[in-house]
């Protein structure tokens, strides 16, 4: 079975990881081509390498490789790749609180707000907040940067809260303040104020 009909054969069984199927695909097919060019090589060698690489790609639960003469066989068990697949997109929450401490609603509730965390940290390192390594050696000054960088952080959330109604983004939003200016204008004494737009 060559490459291609080795990526046809993983490929059809349903959303698998495309990267995975490519690499062990063609790690099958250069075994192949190494064992049709080297007729003293040992297919045992080739088969147990082929197999290391099927449990490091965690196929190895309903792909099954063969040694048939001088070539290695792939072998799909559709029945344990139907068992498999009906565990694709679960995953396994454990903790150490009591159950009396809180429910697994929360666990999970909890376990989503690390996105927000991670967000934030994402947010503080662009250019709109720019948290980036800071020449100073005090540390009252380190802490009053990222003071001022977490309350920075806190005025994008409450922009992007008030103005989620506008269909607009709060990088959007500041390019768009940015764009505003005010002139202070005196001719004659007097002064006023000017805004363009």
């Amino acid at each position: 079975m060559c490459c291609g009909a080795i990526l046809c054969a993983l490929k059809k069984y349903g959303n698998l990881d495309r990267t995975n199927c490519c690499h062990y695909a063609k790690a099958i097919d250069k075994e192949n081509e190494y064992l049709k060019g080297h007729k003293q090589a040992k297919i045992q060698t080739a088969l147990k390498r082929i197999q290391a690489k099927s449990l490091r790609l965690k196929l190895s639960g309903w792909v099954t490789t063969l040694a048939e003469e001088q070539q290695i066989v792939l072998r799909i068990d559709e029945s344990a790749f139907t068992e498999e697949a009906k565990l694709d997109g679960c995953y396994v929450l454990k903790s150490d609180l009591a159950e009396q401490s809180a429910t697994k609603e929360t666990i999970h509730d909890r376990y989503k707000d690390l996105t927000l965390v991670e967000s934030a940290f994402r947010s503080s390192k662009t250019v709109n907040l720019e948290l980036r390594p800071i020449h100073v050696r005090l540390a009252s000054r380190t802490r009053g940067h990222v003071f001022v960088v977490m309350m920075a952080y806190r005025i994008i959330q409450e922009l992007a809260v008030r103005w989620q109604h506008l269909d607009m983004t709060v990088e959007e939003g500041i390019g768009e303040l940015s764009t505003l200016c005010a002139n202070e204008v005196s001719f004659n004494g007097k002064e006023k104020m000017q805004s363009d737009t």
